[in-house]
């Protein structure tokens, strides 16, 4: 069975390559631009992995870490991936206290997320 993964971020061309190449690999794949859309899909399916940008295009400023204390708090069972361009060592601290899988500052090397997603 292949593994489940959402995809979150603000940019339809990242979200286009990333399940692009997520599926080419063999992975299900979902994808989402906003919080509220990952909240939802999350409720509605079982995800394996939850792939999101820190910062999202929602007008409440809710970051990728909003989805990750979600995750923490309702489905513990997801493991959190953070990919990001606007990163730095106090926003990657924080992600690692929060239980993040891992964390991935962009351009994101593909070969070791695809490493980590078949782990």
């Amino acid at each position: 069975m292949s593994k489940r993964i959402l995809v979150v971020d603000d940019e339809h061309a990242i979200l286009f390559a990333y399940k692009r190449l997520l599926q080419l690999e063999g992975f299900n794949v979902d994808v989402c631009a906003t919080y509220y859309c990952a909240i939802a899909m999350i409720n509605g399916n079982n995800y394996d992995y939850v792939l999101s940008d820190i910062r999202l295009g929602d007008s409440d400023n809710i970051e990728g870490l909003d989805i990750l204390k979600y995750v923490n708090e309702n489905e513990p069972s997801i493991k959190v991936i953070i990919a990001t361009g606007y990163g730095n060592e106090a926003t990657k601290e924080q992600a690692l206290k929060m239980g993040v899988k891992h964390y991935f500052e962009k351009p994101v090397d593909t070969r070791k997320l695809l490493m980590l997603l078949k782990e």
